[in-house]
């Protein structure tokens, strides 16, 4: 609540209550240090004897990047991203807070349809509540691959 309110304010300010460039903005400045404390701490943790041996033959800094390291960094990446998107996905104060009717999320839709003046309905809301797993479940059945990948390379020394 202490951070949400300077942005509610500043957004106020500059226009983006209730958009959805604002809730993008909200979203990214809030996983970026996540993300990056997670790639930091696995970029830190990859060998340097890889890159070091691309650059002695003759690879520049940025193909030794795409070439080693990156492909070395994508279980890493592919867990921040999960844990990035499953934090945006789910998120509810942002939404509450920043977004009144045009930029609503799930989330926040599924919470404004239990106080409805005929009472909850039941069935309506665990089928929305089904909709809002559904895309999580369906990203990380696609991405489980680099994820098992990432931790047999682990084990392996």
């Amino acid at each position: 609540m202490v951070v949400v309110l300077p942005f509610l304010i500043m957004y106020r300010f500059v226009g983006l209550v209730d958009t959805y460039l604002g809730m993008i903005l909200a979203y990214t400045v809030f996983n970026l240090p996540f993300a990056v404390w997670i790639m930091r701490d696995f970029f830190a943790g990859l060998p340097v004897d890889l890159e070091e041996s691309a650059l002695i033959e003759g690879a520049s800094r940025f193909k030794a990047f795409r070439l080693i390291v990156l492909p070395l960094a994508t279980p890493g990446l592919v867990a921040t991203f999960l844990f990035c998107m499953m934090f945006a996905w789910n998120d509810y104060l942002f939404a509450l807070m920043l977004t009144f009717s045009h930029a609503s999320t799930l989330p926040m839709y599924i919470a404004g349809e239990g106080t409805q003046s005929y009472g909850p309905q039941w069935w309506y809301l665990s089928a929305l509540s089904l909709m809002a797993v559904v895309p999580m479940a369906i990203v990380a059945v696609f991405v489980e691959r680099y994820i098992s990948r990432g931790l047999v390379v682990g084990a392996i020394k």
